[in-house]
């Protein structure tokens, strides 16, 4: 609510118009709606090439889900979904204390359109920096689209819903990391290539 706010205030002043003339958003709700502990196997095949290297069996984690719901004409609509994976401090390397942020999935009924972004934006920001706080040191997230007809976490989206491109998608995410940077909560940006296979010497134990 306070990024929103802010938000009011500043189309505000770009439209030099009064801040009670602004159009509002419908009261929105972040929800966490499931929580619970798992155990990712390590398959035989890469275990077995590994084991020498004392390569563990499994990596616990937990794994959440958070939706945000917006009350558009009485009802609350569900329009935003969010799965991650936290792998913990008891975790064995080289996941421990790292986030992987798996899906993000929406339909574009948001009220009004143009805090779409903005509110989306926010419940990354924020989450990165809660698990920040929490002891978490790197965050991975999946920043390919899907293909048209994909329902990754919300079922049938709307025929008349755009997919986004993949260039668009990473600019999308890189400005919510521009935000992370500004506020100090993230530090470093790499992707996968220059972080982990570039050097040649390296195998596929520290993914």
């Amino acid at each position: 609510y306070e990024r929103l706010e802010l938000a009011y205030q500043e189309l505000a002043a770009k439209r030099n118009v009064k801040y009670e003339d602004i159009a509002k958003c419908p009261p929105v709700y972040l929800r966490q709606v499931s929580c619970y502990d798992k155990n990712h196997i390590v398959r035989d095949g890469v275990y077995n090439r590994y084991r020498h290297k004392n390569y563990p069996t499994e990596f616990p984690c937990r794994t959440k889900c958070v939706v945000l719901f917006q009350n558009i004409d009485g009802q609350d609509v569900i329009l935003f979904g969010m799965y991650v994976y936290e792998y913990g401090h008891k975790c064995p390397q080289p996941n421990q204390r790292r986030v992987y942020i798996s899906y993000l999935d929406s339909v574009h009924y948001f009220r009004p359109k143009e805090y779409r972004t903005i509110v989306y934006h926010e419940i990354l920001v924020s989450y990165l920096e809660y698990v920040k706080v929490r002891g978490f040191h790197t965050a991975h997230i999946w920043a390919c689209p899907p293909q048209k007809g994909d329902d990754y976490i919300l079922y049938v989206h709307p025929t008349d819903q755009k997919t986004p491109r993949a260039d668009k998608l990473r600019n999308w995410y890189q400005d919510m990391l521009n935000v992370c940077i500004d506020r100090g909560i993230v530090s470093e940006v790499v992707d996968i290539h220059a972080e982990y296979l570039a050097d040649k010497t390296n195998d596929a134990t520290i993914l």
